[in-house]
């Protein structure tokens, strides 16, 4: 929590698990200390249907996830000798000597079922307590992401049976309440579908999520709410998706077979770094001048 590292999990993690129908409500940031981690826990469960933790399972001193949610969850620390085998015969095809310290990644709470690691030593870890999923996963994005990947978005998917359909539409040149304003109070053909007002550098992407668990009902509802966006804010629209500006001013510049010459002073050659920068987008830039 001291601002020294970038939280790029929780993006990933967040953007992974909206994919497989799973919608998140809440994030927590907490630092290496058990009773905070075991009270973010609790509070987790409260509020939640399933809880996702990353971080802190490695062999250091201050890798306390697995402690602290022991604790927490009032299920003991046991070896699990299967997963100490399957650590040990990892380092033996690398042809490492693994430190004792390492054998702690082998000490799972009570009744959690271990998810093998194909990039690392530390396993994931799936305990169901009160009938709510509390999934613990390495803290390395590389390992964490494999986990997510192989197991935890195949299991939550499944045992949510719901549907979850986004998509999100990019403007520029317009500010948030003008967005607001123009598209007014959502009608009823709406129901079930939110919308979010997500301002950035590039403009202000209006995202609409629609769940459910009927995947016709849900696409239809996602469709209306789409052309009714649409028939209000089109002329402000520069892209759908994840697409930025730069990358729609290259295409268009590629489709209609024209060249863009720029001669900047104060922008010190930004707009044309920022269309080159687009993989392909450098062909119809015919002249670059910066002062």
């Amino acid at each position: 929590l001291s601002g020294r590292t970038l939280d790029t999990n929780f993006s990933w993690l967040a953007r992974a698990l909206e994919e497989a129908s799973v919608q998140v409500g809440w994030h927590t940031s907490v630092g290496d200390d058990p009773k905070t981690i075991g009270e973010a826990l609790r509070q987790a469960l409260e509020r939640s249907d399933a809880v996702v933790m990353t971080g802190g399972l490695g062999p250091t001193p201050d890798d306390l996830t697995r402690k602290a949610v022991a604790s927490a969850l009032r299920r003991p620390l046991q070896l699990d000798e299967a997963v100490l085998e399957s650590i040990r015969e990892r380092a033996r095809r690398s042809g490492r000597t693994l430190p004792p310290s390492v054998e702690t990644q082998a000490l799972l709470p009570r009744g959690a079922q271990a998810w093998p690691n194909p990039v690392g030593s530390a396993p994931g870890l799936l305990i169901v307590h009160a009938d709510k999923p509390v999934i613990l996963l390495p803290g390395v994005p590389q390992e964490m992401e494999a986990l997510a990947e192989q197991f935890v978005v195949p299991y939550l998917r499944e045992r949510t049976g719901r549907v979850v359909e986004t998509f999100t539409l990019r403007t520029a040149g317009v500010y948030e309440s003008m967005l607001h304003e123009a598209i007014g109070k959502r009608p009823t053909q709406w129901a079930g579908a939110s919308l979010a007002y997500l301002p950035g550098y590039s403009g202000v992407d209006l995202r609409v999520t629609v769940a459910g668990a009927d995947p016709e009902q849900v696409r239809a509802i996602a469709a209306r709410a789409r052309a009714d966006l649409m028939e209000k804010v089109a002329p402000v629209v520069y892209a759908e998706g994840t697409d930025s500006m730069e990358a729609v001013v290259g295409r268009l510049l590629l489709e209609r077979k024209q060249r863009l010459s720029t001669a900047e002073s104060c922008t010190g050659g930004l707009v044309a770094k920022r269309i080159t920068d687009v993989p392909g987008a450098s062909r119809p830039i015919s002249r670059r001048t910066a002062r």
